[in-house]
């Protein structure tokens, strides 16, 4: 993906994105970013693997999908959630 968006002006590009797999952060979307290429992300909800997991896990305040698009901070916060690196105490994380 990125050798084609370097090689071609790409309106657009499809990735696999999704908490669960985050690997197109560090690789595909800043070269995205860099060539002016809109990313539609796939599998969002990692072929619905994120929804059966969220159920089985109660969610903090702040994950109430509502306000401001997350900056880097709360994708940090988000992503030591899932990924189960902090304590759940009920109101922040």
């Amino acid at each position: 993906m990125i050798e084609a968006m370097r090689r071609y002006p790409l309106d657009f590009i499809q990735v696999d994105y999704s908490i669960v797999n985050r690997e197109a952060a560090a690789s595909v979307l800043p070269v995205a970013l860099e060539r002016g290429a809109a990313v539609l992300a796939n599998l969002p909800l990692a072929r619905a693997a994120l929804i059966g997991q969220a159920a089985r896990r109660p969610l903090p305040d702040w994950a109430a999908a509502r306000g401001r698009w997350p900056d880097a901070e709360m994708r940090a916060k988000m992503e030591r959630f899932w990924d189960g690196l902090s304590t759940f105490t009920g109101g922040s994380v």
